[in-house]
């Protein structure tokens, strides 16, 4: 088990808008982490008994209760690092790799004063271009964000907003690529493969009934409609999304939390019926997973257990992992109040 950065998750169906979208394609806070008290600094180290022995850290740093950086030590005999650093809003302001004591810049962002979203990104990529992003804001929305490589303009996205700021549209216009084509996943075939696919003005309705929060997002040429569910309060959090394409329902997927545990499941038919799915409970005690990728495929399941120490605060401290009773993992988080 990996405890460190996951980069870039793509899918086709994710409709969370976020007016930082960008960054959250590339960064996710990790679980490991996450403590119940405010501290000052967190070290991390884990110990991987799988076919070799590896080690992998983390060192959590924070000011006046705010995060300010994150090092993902991958591999200690490679001396590769990964830094993410935030400024004094707790604001993610760059990514560096370091590999073998040479620092290079992946990612930067720049705020005006107190604004939550960023100005602009750059992003660096391997092959020496520099991509862009600018952000026009109205009323502190973003109403248009401009794409640019090497300076030279890409393509820019429009959004429109509600009375209430909620996202009702969002464009995606390709001054070179008039019918929109992007390069996107596809799993609605039933295996994943990578289709060019028109994109065009994607639409949102919100709407409340009782404690449920309902966002339904129409891709028209995509044919697709999604219906997005969610009740939140202090005891549990429930989002459920229903994909359907022509009418049809493709996917039913549903993400349950309740205090220290989670349960994800993801539903995917053809012709009405179930031909895969993913489901998966974590707590405190450890995960478990189970799937099938065919409509006769026999189940897979993958089991972790836990074995947990904890300090005076209720922060764990040590955890081993094991995987049909076999010690994988061992993770020590030294932490600082």
């Amino acid at each position: 088990m990996r405890f460190f950065l996951v980069f870039i998750i793509i899918n086709i169906y994710s409709i969370a808008f976020s007016q930082n979208e960008i960054i959250d394609n590339f960064f996710i806070l990790p679980e490991i982490v996450k403590c119940n008290k405010n501290i000052k600094e967190i070290s991390i180290e884990s110990i991987q008994f799988l076919n070799d022995t590896t080690k992998s850290s983390v060192r959590v740093k924070y000011s006046k209760n705010k995060l300010k950086k994150i090092e993902f030590i991958t591999s200690f005999s490679a001396g590769f690092v990964r830094k993410i650093e935030f400024d004094d809003l707790e604001r993610l302001a760059a990514i560096y790799s370091v590999n073998n004591g040479v620092s290079k810049v992946f990612l930067k962002q720049f705020f005006n004063k107190n604004k939550k979203f960023p100005d602009s990104i750059l992003i660096y990529r391997n092959n020496g271009a520099i991509e862009k992003y600018d952000n026009v804001f109205k009323n502190d929305l973003v109403v248009r964000q401009e794409h640019f490589i090497n300076n030279v303009f890409q393509d820019h996205k429009e959004y429109g907003y509600d009375d209430l700021d909620r996202l009702i549209e969002k464009k995606n216009i390709f001054p070179e690529n008039p019918e929109g084509k992007a390069l996107i996943s596809d799993e609605t075939s039933g295996n994943p493969s990578l289709t060019f696919y028109p994109l065009d003005a994607i639409q949102y309705e919100h709407s409340k009934v009782l404690d449920t929060v309902i966002t339904v997002v129409y891709k028209k040429r995509l044919e697709t409609k999604e219906i997005i569910k969610e009740v939140s309060n202090d005891s549990l959090s429930l989002k459920t999304t229903l994909i359907y394409k022509n009418d049809d329902l493709i996917s039913l997927s549903t993400n349950y939390k309740i205090k220290d545990s989670v349960s994800n499941i993801r539903l995917h038919f053809k012709e009405g019926k179930i031909y895969r799915y993913y489901n998966t409970y974590i707590n405190k005690d450890g995960l478990i997973t189970k799937w099938t990728f065919h409509d006769k495929d026999k189940e897979s399941v993958s089991e972790y257990k836990y074995k947990n120490v904890y300090d005076k605060h209720k922060n764990w401290i040590r955890r081993e992992i094991f995987i049909s009773d076999k010690l994988t993992e061992t993770i020590i988080r030294k932490i600082k109040y």
